[in-house]
């Protein structure tokens, strides 16, 4: 279930984080809650290739998410 302040909060600790792994799971964490707002936002700022496409396949089974279908949206425009 999506909460922003854990949303958000995850989304603070990625940005800090070094460790890919770890960066992992918190990619998956915010796509089990459905944060697309926040995935967007780590996506558009991530440069590792890897972690970028885990992003972009959980913003693909965010169906309710407006950010994430305009984020593919925008992708697939490129």
């Amino acid at each position: 279930m999506h909460d922003d302040k854990s949303a958000d909060a995850l989304s603070s600790l990625y940005i800090g984080e070094t460790e890919k792994n770890v960066k992992m799971q918190i990619i998956r964490g915010l796509g089990q809650q459905g944060a697309g707002k926040q995935l967007v936002a780590i996506t558009r700022s991530e440069k590792d290739l890897e972690l970028k496409k885990e992003c972009v396949q959980w913003l693909g089974r965010m169906h309710g998410s407006k950010e994430a279908t305009d984020y593919l949206m925008e992708l697939i425009n490129k």
